[in-house]
């Protein structure tokens, strides 16, 4: 994994700090709630019993950089900006900006697993096969974390 630290650098004036806090460009446009296309990858736990193709509800202004594929898994993404569009109302920009970005990730972290999930899931609880990713993440999780024992057989017990 990439180092994620920067070189530290030293502000000694307020004209410095006032440079460093401004924002470097404006947040997308907001979203206001619409249905698109996401694809699931087919292999992966996550999706198990999961249609290929979903309708998913999309809102605010997230938006997230696909996972590396030696880092993680992007097991849930946004289909292509012409084909992906189900129902309601998004500007070009945002439809553009929000194409093939990840919808789900699944990260090995430690001896766990991280899954994240960009849009909330069980936004109005009825979207088919959304709940299902979230209870395979729930129940199938913990079964693909590597446990911290290795086993029973290791380990001195004495029953008194």
């Amino acid at each position: 994994m990439a180092s994620l630290r920067v070189e530290g650098r030293y502000l000694t004036e307020l004209e410095e700090y006032q440079d460093q806090v401004v924002a470097l460009e404006d947040d997308p446009d907001a979203v206001a709630g619409v249905q698109v296309r996401v694809d699931t990858h087919p292999q992966h736990w996550l999706s198990a019993g999961v249609a290929p193709v979903l309708n998913v509800l999309i809102e605010g202004t997230d938006m997230y950089t696909p996972i590396r594929i030696n880092d993680g898994v992007n097991v849930v993404r946004f289909q292509d900006p012409d084909d992906w569009f189900a129902s309601g109302y998004i500007w070009d920009e945002n439809r553009r900006q929000l194409a093939y970005r990840p919808f789900v990730i699944q990260q090995s972290q430690g001896a766990g697993e991280v899954i994240a999930f960009t849009q909330d899931p069980t936004v109005r609880t009825y979207l088919d096969g959304l709940n299902l990713i979230l209870m395979n993440a729930i129940f199938r999780g913990s079964a693909h974390a590597r446990p911290t024992r290795r086993g029973f057989g290791e380990y001195s017990c004495r029953w008194q």
